[in-house]
């Protein structure tokens, strides 16, 4: 139960205790967290019950509640009050015995359903980067968080080995190998020296940065090419024919587009280019 709930059960049981039924009040996390952890505005719906100010009756309640909810086995919380709200402080020791507790191991859902989870994706046309690092620790934090409490979930790193960003790197490569100008939006980076010798650049990219991901610990269960996956079984353009037959397309300028305005879009998307290439949404 989160710490929140608790608290809120320890007040039901308070304002039981007290005999004041009241509706609609809450426990919430306050704007001005210099506030506390949490607040409760318990006095405010009191006032007209009581006949005395939010401030009065929220200083009464703080006075008194913080022995109550030692006797409910909640420790580890300052009570106080400030302007009619009553507020929760919760101390670190707090937090300790609830990440202590073997019930905040256990599982909290129950599904069947699968959960597929893609993240990093890096081109294979470098070394992997900073920018990098941050979306392998967002996702591989996720993925566990998902996997505690119940999910089933399958991680992928999508390999985008089609398109203009591979041809630019073998040609860069190539370039460098020959002692060659590079090309306008050739790489330029040191890496591409090491590759002058490799047979398959874009395969010893990917492998160099699987090896950068599990140094950081960083395992993907899923290594899925664009290229073998969609390109190379035609997946792509099956998909292309079917929608064109649905009338879901049409060309203008020798580029064939989708009418993604259909469904909500600012504009329709080139699925091919005028000069036949595939652009990145269409895969």
């Amino acid at each position: 139960m989160l710490i929140r709930d608790q608290i809120k059960q320890v007040l039901e049981k308070y304002l039981e205790l007290k005999e004041w039924d009241i509706s609609g009040w809450f426990v919430d996390v306050p704007k001005d967290r210099s506030n506390g952890d949490y607040s409760a505005n318990i006095a405010f719906l009191l006032s007209k019950k009581l006949k005395q100010s939010p401030q009065k009756i929220a200083d009464d309640i703080a006075g008194e509640i913080q022995t109550f909810f030692i006797n409910q086995k909640f420790n580890g919380v300052i009570i106080s009050s400030l302007r009619g709200f009553i507020n929760f402080d919760i101390q670190i020791g707090r937090c300790y015995m609830r990440l202590n507790d073997k019930s905040f191991s256990k599982k909290l859902i129950e599904s069947t359903d699968k959960i597929l989870l893609e993240y990093v994706s890096a081109n294979p046309t470098g070394p992997l980067h900073i920018g990098h690092g941050r979306w392998a620790a967002l996702g591989d934090s996720l993925t566990r968080i998902l996997k505690h409490v119940g999910y089933n979930v399958q991680t992928e790193f999508y390999i985008n080995d089609a398109g203009k960003q591979i041809e630019n790197l073998i040609k860069s490569v190539e370039a460098v190998k020959n002692k060659k100008e590079l090309p306008l939006d050739g790489y330029a980076g040191d890496y591409i020296k090491l590759l002058v010798d490799s047979v398959d650049p874009v395969a010893e990219i990917r492998q160099n940065q699987e090896k950068t991901l599990k140094t950081f610990r960083v395992v993907f269960d899923i290594w899925y090419s664009e290229k073998e996956s969609l390109h190379n079984t035609n997946e792509v353009n099956k998909v292309i024919e079917k929608i064109t037959k649905d009338g879901l397309t049409y060309k203008d300028n020798n580029a064939l587009f989708f009418r993604s305005t259909d469904y909500g879009d600012d504009k329709d998307r080139v699925l091919i280019k005028d000069n036949g290439e595939y652009t990145y949404f269409s895969a």
